[in-house]
């Protein structure tokens, strides 16, 4: 437990080679041990899976992450948060491979379950409202985006309050959204709010509130 641990602060901090590592070391002594088929042991396939994703490792972080689901669903059952945040970490994945459709099943699919369990302040919540957000955004639907990301971003405000970084990419996603779709006033408003939001956290002098001048200025001469 203490390994996997330091993995995630690893990974926390940008320290992504000695992360994985970590995991890896953490998943062979498990598996040598013959203690494969539990919770823990998922969790760290799942965090490895994440962790190849957010590197572009696509084809390596997919059978880890199906792997970890089926683990959820054995250890802990269909009705469980874990089953769902397992299935969440996959269809994310699947829509980061193009594979809209079948990411917006389990998009979906893990929304109603979350839904029902009372999981709605469990930050993969959050995380499913927006995956479906952008599943409807590349379609075109853009009414449904919105009405997605906007529950993501009251989700967002539960669980972390209004100077969460989480928020502002949330946002930042409406932002776009209400471009896409003509809706420059509301565009407007909502980068506006992500400005604001940056210059608190990272000050006027920041490249990341420089940004989101650019962007706002780029909008306005539309």
């Amino acid at each position: 437990r203490a390994l996997g641990n330091l993995a995630v602060l690893c990974q926390r901090i940008g320290q992504l080679g000695e992360a994985e590592a970590i995991y890896r070391e953490v998943l062979s002594i498990r598996r040598e041990s013959g203690d494969e088929r539990n919770p823990a042991y998922g969790k760290n396939l799942n965090n490895l899976g994440k962790l190849l994703e957010g590197q572009g490792k696509l084809d390596e972080a997919e059978p880890l992450l199906t792997e970890a689901r089926e683990i959820a669903l054995e250890c802990e059952g269909a009705e469980s948060a874990a089953y769902a945040v397992a299935t969440i970490s996959l269809a994310e994945l699947l829509q980061a491979r193009g594979q809209t459709a079948a990411a917006e099943r389990l998009f979906q699919e893990s929304l109603e379950r979350m839904e029902r369990i009372g999981e709605g302040r469990n930050p993969a919540f959050a995380a499913c409202l927006t995956g479906l957000g952008e599943v409807h955004r590349l379609r075109g639907d853009y009414q449904q985006a919105e009405q997605f990301l906007r529950r993501a971003d009251q989700a967002l405000r539960a669980i972390y309050g209004e100077e969460h970084p989480t928020l502002s990419a949330n946002l930042g996603r409406l932002g776009n959204v209400l471009q896409e779709s003509g809706d420059y006033r509301g565009a407007e408003e909502i980068l506006g709010r992500v400005m604001e939001a940056t210059r608190r956290r990272f000050g006027e002098a920041s490249a990341e509130f420089a940004t989101c001048l650019t962007n706002l200025g780029m909008l306005r001469q539309r």
